[in-house]
């Protein structure tokens, strides 16, 4: 047998049926939408990096990291934060753990009805932290329930 008569045994022909226009335009959609909330995400992390007065690199090495190209990577959406690593980056920039939770859940769900969800969460969370464990005192209960109007 030629050597290319070989090949061609060894090869395994798939069909593949064409996708319709329209799943392709909501899985394109999907995409995008999922892509954005991962940048607001993003965003919303490098202000608290920057908050902190923590650079990239300073921030990958306090995680233990090699390099700061993850960082880089979460902050412009390209890839999402490792979840278990959630409560780690909370408390090297100094920001809300709760906060954190529910703005990674808003990225990370799977569709954009389950990614608004956490909006009431976000619009509450200063009462609910001011409430967490009896920290905060009845002033700050009360100036966190008069903001969230």
């Amino acid at each position: 047998m030629a050597m290319g008569e070989e090949e061609n045994d060894m090869l395994e022909l798939v069909k593949v049926e064409p996708q319709s226009t329209a799943n392709n335009d909501e899985t394109e959609k999907k995409d995008r939408d999922l892509l954005e909330r991962r940048k607001t995400f993003g965003q919303w992390l490098r202000n608290c990096r920057r908050q902190a007065r923590i650079t990239q690199s300073e921030l990958a090495i306090a995680l233990g990291y090699d390099s700061s190209q993850l960082i880089s990577n979460i902050e412009r959406g390209v890839s999402l934060l490792p979840s278990r690593r959630i409560p780690d980056f909370a408390r090297v920039l100094g920001c809300s753990l709760l906060e954190m939770e529910v703005r990674y859940f808003q990225c990370s769900a799977r569709n954009t009805s389950e990614s608004r969800m956490p909006d009431l969460l976000l619009k509450y969370l200063p009462v609910i932290e001011a409430l967490e464990f009896g920290k905060g005192t009845d002033d700050e209960v009360l100036e966190a329930i008069k903001k969230s109007r």
